[in-house]
């Protein structure tokens, strides 16, 4: 699928990075995000903030896995966008007006 076929011509896509590294931290960590949230009466997106240094800390197996899925997800978006080759016009652009 690709977006302007369907209208879309802009995307906001922060949430879904938020998403796939919420999606690939340990469910213990993710479970106390989310406590903490319910009891701050926060949405859990604010619980990043909180937990920083915890999840700076994650074991390798789990930031390997946000880095797959990231990349994962760029793909589709790069796709879905139709922006690949985009990062030559870009790393182009920039050389010329360094």
């Amino acid at each position: 699928m690709r977006f302007a076929d369907y209208g879309i011509r802009k995307g906001n896509v922060g949430t879904q990075w938020q998403n796939i590294a919420h999606k690939g931290l340990s469910p213990a960590l993710m479970r106390k995000m989310r406590d903490w949230a319910k009891t701050a009466g926060k949405d859990s997106k604010f619980a990043t903030k909180r937990f920083k240094q915890e999840i700076d800390a994650i074991p390798t197996e789990y930031a390997e896995k946000i880095e797959r899925n990231a990349y994962q997800g760029a793909l589709q978006l790069l796709h879905a966008f139709r922006a690949e080759g985009s990062a030559k016009i870009v790393a182009d652009y920039l050389v010329a007006n360094a």
